[in-house]
């Protein structure tokens, strides 16, 4: 009789108390893509785009986007950056790249950081060919007159 008393004291106090489990703020970035084009100097294209996905149990905030590598290319984001991306949910970006005047043919390579203040960073490839100009601007066009020196 004692034993069947302590258990149901026993029992009593399981079911009256309370357990609480909290989990810890666990924002992650996982960035996926390549970007890889040809093209002529003095010029600008879409190039391409890159996806961001939030993983984790909380939103990811202040996402932003850097270039490394290519210096003196034009590098354009739309969106430029991402206050807050929810918990499991994606963005795409699209990149924009525009080459300088007169830039040297041959490949470029660089390295697009993906970086959230709280979920860390991951880094996407980014290759721009420059291909060779094929064309030549002649000035004057034309010649109004000519004049034979005798």
């Amino acid at each position: 009789m004692k034993l069947k008393i302590i258990s149901i004291v026993l029992l009593s106090l399981l079911l009256l108390s309370n357990t609480n489990v909290s989990a810890i703020s666990n924002p992650t970035i996982d960035v996926f893509g390549n970007i890889s084009i040809a093209l002529p100097d003095n010029s600008s294209v879409a190039a391409g785009n890159f996806t961001i996905d939030s993983l984790g149990n909380d939103n990811l905030t202040n996402i932003t986007f850097t270039v490394s590598g290519l210096s003196g290319f034009g590098v354009v984001f739309s969106p430029v950056n991402q206050s807050n991306l929810g918990v499991n949910t994606s963005q795409v970006v699209y990149v924009n790249v525009s080459v300088p005047f007169a830039q040297s043919p041959g490949n470029y390579i660089g390295i697009i950081n993906i970086s959230s203040v709280n979920g860390g960073y991951d880094t996407v490839d980014i290759n721009v060919t420059v291909e060779p100009r094929r064309e030549w601007d002649v000035t004057p066009k034309s010649c109004l007159r000519s004049e034979n020196p005798d």
